[in-house]
């Protein structure tokens, strides 16, 4: 796993994103809009708004470095963490402790949205890495086996299917 500098206050700096700003890219069809990375929080955490389509959402899978925390902003989903599940909707929270088991998958009628917070930062490099092709760029989607490669770099490792509905 590749070694990640540890939090610096220090190196923080201001971010301020109008509503149509921020990095934003597909993993696997999920949308991600980056609104604070590690770069920008010293290291502390990084902080994502993902647009999820009905039906979608990661296998169980678990972190060794992170803890990540969703906070629905629109939307149905059911999560599991260390099988535990539940069904949360509209301002509803879940903490996923690093080491935990947990996924969630988007079970409403329209595509939802999370505001995903992992600390410490480190999410986003394997995001960035395995992010889906932009139109008219030629470079080829990775495979599943490559996803997966290098999410396990990083210190995640997929444990079981994705949720059912």
């Amino acid at each position: 796993m590749p070694a990640v500098a540890s939090a610096d206050p220090s190196l923080a700096r201001v971010v301020v994103l109008s509503p149509d700003a921020g990095e934003r890219f597909t993993i696997i069809g999920g949308g991600v809009r980056v609104l604070l990375d590690g770069e920008s929080s010293g290291g502390r955490c990084c902080i994502f708004e993902c647009p999820i389509p009905v039906g979608d959402g990661p296998p169980l899978h678990r972190h060794e470095r992170e803890d990540e925390m969703f906070y629905v902003l629109d939307g149905r989903f059911k999560f599991s963490i260390d099988g535990k599940e539940f069904v949360g909707e509209r301002g509803a929270f879940a903490g996923a402790p690093r080491g935990s088991v947990h996924a969630f998958r988007n079970i409403g009628t329209a595509t939802g949205r999370l505001l995903v917070t992992c600390t410490p930062a480190g999410l986003e490099v394997p995001f960035r890495a395995v992010r889906d092709p932009e139109p008219g760029n030629s470079r080829i989607a990775l495979t599943p086996d490559q996803v997966m490669s290098e999410f396990g770099r990083h210190g995640i490792t997929f444990v079981g299917p994705p949720l059912d509905g």
